[in-house]
């Protein structure tokens, strides 16, 4: 069996037995969260795609984002994916894993934040806003613009003053605004010289694209299931034509997005930013389209039971309506799409779908 077959069926079981539908609609107070997460580091997931000079596994960040996928079709309400980016932000840097939970600050319009020099370290400034899980967080996890170039910030996520609030799935997000804070000259990395601050986006969409496709295929597992098993006159629903033809519809946009959003973690390795950008749009785009319609289809195929508070199906479309509107949603990528095939022409447009 090869590792990445080992770690996805460790994962699969791993959160199969950990999060159930009440855990994931109730969602984690501090203490659970902080009761449960030293298991999710034992398992190793959160640093499966770190070097393992840097006390990583050594695999690729493709081969990680499947464990992203797998928690989301399980509903668990853990920052996994902002972990294992954090932690790939730092590997960047060449610089170890931080312990515990941490989260990122990854801002579509590029860095949020401003270093200068401040006697013997840095002043930062900025205003972060809905910071997944901030508040919950030892670590954050940013770019900041130093001067004409990139660098790495490491805060204490536990010292700010958060604001908080939750997306539409109940899960954490956090604003604050940093205002010369002060900081050593250890909290501020180094990115290799060239280092396009647009990465940290890039990657966070291409998650919560790999994060929807899962919660995707969730729901219409969910979806057939019920179909089969609903008798209504006299005949599971699942036999009647209307049905199976929502059915394959569905099927046809789970497809989709997981082939796009495995196309967008194939470039997570990629020191080609523009081609991560590419794959990116297209796979955030299709899988925030695709969220729409499976949640709309499967909602119409269990009526309103669907809709209940408690039931698994209102908690798995909760979060990819959360996720599909987070990193980006599909009208952004549609324009970002739009405006790189405008600037790329359409010889140099055709070469870079092709190679993709």
């Amino acid at each position: 069996m090869s590792d990445l077959a080992l770690l996805e069926e460790s994962a699969d079981r791993f959160f199969a037995d950990t999060f159930g539908p009440a855990v994931a609609g109730d969602g984690l107070d501090s203490a659970g969260l902080a009761r449960i997460w030293p298991e999710i580091d034992a398992m190793g997931f959160p640093l499966a795609a770190v070097p393992e000079e840097l006390g990583g596994a050594g695999m690729t960040r493709a081969d990680a984002s499947v464990v992203a996928r797998i928690a989301a079709a399980h509903l668990a309400p853990v920052p996994l994916a902002e972990t294992m980016l954090a932690a790939w932000l730092l590997a960047d840097a060449g610089a170890t894993p931080v312990d515990g939970i941490a989260t990122v600050e990854a801002g579509l319009e590029g860095p949020s934040l401003e270093l200068t020099a401040a006697g013997e370290g840095y002043a930062v400034s900025g205003i972060l806003r809905d910071v997944p899980w901030g508040r919950e967080a030892q670590t954050l996890v940013a770019v900041a613009r130093l001067g004409e170039a990139a660098a790495l910030v490491r805060l204490s996520a536990a010292e700010l003053g958060w604001q908080d609030r939750a997306n539409i799935a109940a899960e954490p997000r956090a604003s604050v605004t940093l205002a010369a804070q002060a900081l050593s000259r250890d909290a501020v990395l180094p990115l290799p010289e060239g280092y396009d601050a647009r990465r940290p986006a890039l990657m966070l969409a291409a998650l919560r694209a790999s994060q929807l496709a899962g919660a995707m295929q969730r729901v219409l597992a969910l979806a057939i299931d019920y179909a089969n098993t609903r008798v209504q006159f006299g005949r599971p629903i699942g036999r009647f034509q209307a049905v199976q033809y929502l059915l394959s519809e569905a099927a046809g946009h789970v497809a989709a997005a997981s082939a796009a959003a495995d196309g967008a973690a194939s470039h997570l390795d990629d020191p080609d930013t523009d081609a991560l950008e590419l794959a990116t749009a297209a796979a955030k785009s299709r899988a925030g389209e695709a969220a729409t319609r499976v949640a709309a289809i499967a909602h119409q195929v269990f009526g309103a039971i669907g809709f209940t508070r408690e039931h698994e199906l209102h908690l798995a479309t909760r979060r990819m309506w959360a996720w599909r509107e987070e990193a980006g949603d599909e009208v952004f990528w549609n324009e970002r799409l739009g405006a790189i095939a405008r600037g790329a022409g359409s010889v140099r447009l055709w070469e870079r779908l092709t190679a993709l």
